[in-house]
């Protein structure tokens, strides 16, 4: 009878550290590659994710906790943008952010089962929505996303379907419709007035006036390639391959074929040189989206040109010049590489992307705010003031993108917010 007992047991130990050893590595997708840190270090990107949420509890417009003590605002539920202690000022954030707070709060969620961090995604939810137009008198700007307020009379686009983004999580996590809805009304938005219509290529900036707009000029930005990721994932929730044909490939197709060693300078296409170096708002994520869509391997092509960039230009604490945003962004997009690379069994060496990936995980880990007794500044990453590298002004950008990241990066779960896995 013991020794049935203790067989019992051992079979079930090893069931277990089984099911939970292939679970994390196929849920992260190898996020360490063969040199994996040690378990106290791996704890510790679990903890500054949570530190990175409590930020984002902390400095949510509340009912319990309302900005200045304003109760009864239209804010209610909405995040900080940044934070500068030294000079006591602070700014709201855009729909971009706001999708991205929403994002890390349900990562966490996923993480820990905590029912606070549901409830407070779906409080920012509802500030998100402010933001989407819904008077369909005006065809031309139904389901566009205004950039920071009820009242905002223009619309930023990238920043605009990274608010489908958000939606697109909110209704993968409750299953709402309504979500969905909104999801799909902003994807129709964006190809039919700025992929079909006259301009054919999102401009940085839409304004809502159609007269403004033919007196202010088409400036358009390649940063918009990143806006694949709200096509793909309206994709893989509906299974409408239309968001692949109309959205992410024609984003990805001039950029695939124009794209040059070195990455983010101006094309003969576009008529800007970018301000945001390594930073490349996850247009590679798209690339990589494109190719799992398409299996095309000029995509996957362009996106390692990129990849390969990053690996060569990041200093030797791990950061990269002008925005600590960029360890992020950079790891994210290496890590889902990588994770293709190894899916698919390519023949393709990952130890120094891996190697890249870890030091930029390290650097993170020292722009944090831990000590402060500022609740605007504590778990707060610094990083970017007018996107340059200092420790000056506590950024969301720095911060919602580490938490999606060092949850990923602990191997628990499968994070996948900008990720092509897990939808």
């Amino acid at each position: 009878m013991l020794i049935r007992v203790c067989f019992g047991f051992l079979f079930c130990l090893v069931l277990f550290l089984l099911v939970f050893t292939v679970g994390e590595l196929n849920a992260a997708g190898h996020p360490w590659g063969e040199e994996k840190p040690a378990p106290k270090e791996i704890a510790s990107y679990y903890h500054s994710a949570v530190l990175a949420g409590q930020w984002y509890k902390n400095t949510q417009n509340t009912p319990e906790h309302p900005w200045g003590g304003m109760r009864e605002s239209a804010d209610l539920g909405r995040f900080i943008y940044s934070h500068s202690p030294r000079h006591d000022s602070r700014r709201a954030i855009p729909v971009w952010g706001q999708a991205v707070g929403i994002m890390g709060f349900l990562s966490l969620h996923s993480r820990t089962g905590t029912k606070k961090y549901l409830e407070s995604a779906r409080m920012a939810g509802n500030y998100l929505k402010t933001l989407q137009i819904l008077d369909s008198r005006n065809r031309r700007n139904f389901g566009a996303m205004r950039e920071r307020t009820p009242q905002d009379q223009y619309s930023i686009t990238r920043d605009a379907a990274t608010g489908g983004m958000g939606f697109a999580a909110l209704y993968k996590a409750t299953g709402d419709k309504e979500y969905l809805y909104r999801l799909r009304i902003l994807c129709d938005w964006y190809i039919e007035n700025l992929m079909k219509g006259e301009f054919k290529w999102p401009l940085f900036k839409y304004w809502f006036d159609a007269d403004k707009q033919r007196k202010t000029g088409k400036f358009k930005d390649h940063t918009d390639v990143g806006a694949g990721l709200m096509f793909y994932y309206a994709y893989k929730l509906t299974g409408e391959k239309r968001y692949i044909d109309e959205g992410l490939v024609p984003l990805c197709e001039q950029f695939a074929k124009d794209y040059h060693i070195k990455p983010w300078k101006s094309r003969a296409f576009m008529e800007m040189e970018s301000p945001w170096g390594t930073n490349d708002d996850f247009a590679s994520i798209s690339l990589l989206a494109a190719y799992r869509a398409t299996g095309d391997k000029k995509y996957f092509d362009a996106a390692k040109r990129h990849v390969d960039w990053l690996v060569s230009v990041q200093q030797k604490d791990g950061s990269y010049s002008g925005s600590s945003a960029a360890v992020y962004v950079a790891g994210l997009t290496i890590l889902e590489f990588c994770r293709i690379i190894e899916v698919e069994g390519m023949n393709i060496d990952t130890a120094s992307y891996y190697k890249t990936v870890l030091k930029g995980a390290r650097f993170g880990l020292t722009q944090q705010e831990k000590k402060s007794l500022d609740l605007m500044a504590y778990g707060g990453f610094y990083g970017v003031t007018n996107f340059a590298l200092n420790k000056n002004t506590i950024h969301h950008r720095v911060t919602g993108y580490s938490l999606l990241f060092n949850l990923r990066y602990e191997g628990k779960i499968d994070v996948p917010y900008y990720s092509t896995y897990g939808w």
